[in-house]
């Protein structure tokens, strides 16, 4: 099989019909206005984190800093308020103040991409519609599958939808582990529920599960992978554990320093640089260290992935139930439905995270 990929010149250019595309479309046509400057952004990070350079012309002042830091301090606010119901699920789990050290080494493995492509394929066949559609993927001709060595921006995979011109596109880095079998495993579950559901990610209203397929995935390529380094397996859930409870205890960081800054009663430009003089833990490089990732990114990631590890439970029991209930939610059309589906099946599923935490040694 032909390993394709995207180039920079082919996302120019298709960014350049889609701006062209924006200017033809009437404005009373929002939802057509809203998919193409979507296709818009989604090609503009997809350039500007993998194949454009970053450029440091001009220094950051302190200013520049702080009214960074006071806009995404604001935005948090928002996102917070607006979340509240997340925080009735993530309070259960908020057990383990602190932060883990995101370290560790992985061996070298002699494998090429096909090889970790073909391993990939053979951990669907008996995923049964998951199988199915990633079939399908890899015979579009609407399907690329990159491998990266360096990024700017990212060290990690993505995957990406371009609405307008039904194309698929997967990042995979060229990692000399197992770990990329691992992650084009969960980046290419985003393609096989996308197959199933073209909604599936592109609702906002579902923006709260949108990893929850993928973390499944990775967790049971996990297992499959064990044959060829087990130790090297564990080290990946360590860490994607050890990721997901340093991103709630980062939500619930923004939200005692958010709190703590309204105590001051002072406008927040003033109120941020003064913090620490009442907690000498809040100084202004550790507040914009917090803030350094959007809360968004700090719940979504944690519901999708508490979610995946209680289908992971069931998985070990019945993997065609859980294959079904994830197919079912791959069909839901928000986040609500979501947390509702999972209500009356949850005190069924026998999991202990705290049993789960002390098989991965942490």
């Amino acid at each position: 099989m032909k390993i394709d990929s995207i180039t920079q010149k082919q996302l120019i250019d298709i960014k350049n019909q889609l701006n062209k595309k924006y200017d033809k479309i009437p404005l009373n046509n929002k939802k057509e206005l809203i998919n193409c400057y979507s296709d818009i952004i989604t090609v503009d990070n997809i350039l500007n984190s993998y194949y454009i350079p970053p450029t440091f012309n001009e220094e950051l002042t302190f200013f520049d800093y702080l009214i960074t830091l006071i806009d995404k301090i604001t935005d948090a606010e928002e996102t917070l308020n607006n979340c509240k119901k997340y925080f009735k699920v993530l309070n259960n789990y908020y057990f383990n103040p602190g932060f883990y050290e995101l370290y560790y080494k992985y061996q070298n493995q002699a494998y090429s991409n096909q090889d970790y492509i073909d391993m990939v394929k053979e951990f669907f066949k008996d995923k049964e519609y998951l199988n199915i559609n990633l079939k399908t993927l890899f015979k579009s001709n609407h399907f690329t599958l990159n491998f990266f060595n360096e990024t700017y921006d990212n060290s990690c995979g993505a995957f990406y939808y371009l609405r307008k011109y039904n194309k698929y596109i997967a990042f995979i880095p060229n990692y000399q582990s197992i770990e990329k079998g691992i992650i084009m495993a969960h980046e290419l579950t985003h393609g096989t529920s996308l197959v199933e559901n073209k909604d599936h990610l592109l609702s906002t209203s579902k923006t709260a599960f949108r990893e929850f397929d993928s973390l499944f995935i990775e967790l049971l390529a996990c297992d499959f992978f064990k044959n060829i380094n087990e130790s090297e397996t564990l080290n990946r859930k360590r860490f994607l554990h050890a990721t997901i409870i340093n991103s709630i205890n980062t939500a619930y960081e923004k939200k005692n320093i958010i709190a703590e800054l309204k105590k001051l009663n002072l406008p927040l430009y003033i109120a941020v640089q003064n913090l620490s003089s009442i907690n000498p833990l809040y100084t202004i490089d550790y507040i914009i260290d917090v803030f350094d990732t959007s809360v968004q990114s700090d719940l979504y990631y944690s519901i999708s992935y508490l979610y995946s590890l209680k289908l992971y439970s069931i998985y070990q029991e019945n993997p065609k139930e859980a294959l079904s209930i994830l197919k079912n939610i791959i069909h839901l059309n928000s986040t609500k439905d979501c947390l509702e589906y999972f209500q009356p099946i949850e005190k069924d599923i026998n999991f202990d995270l705290q049993a789960y935490k002390k098989s991965l040694k942490l």
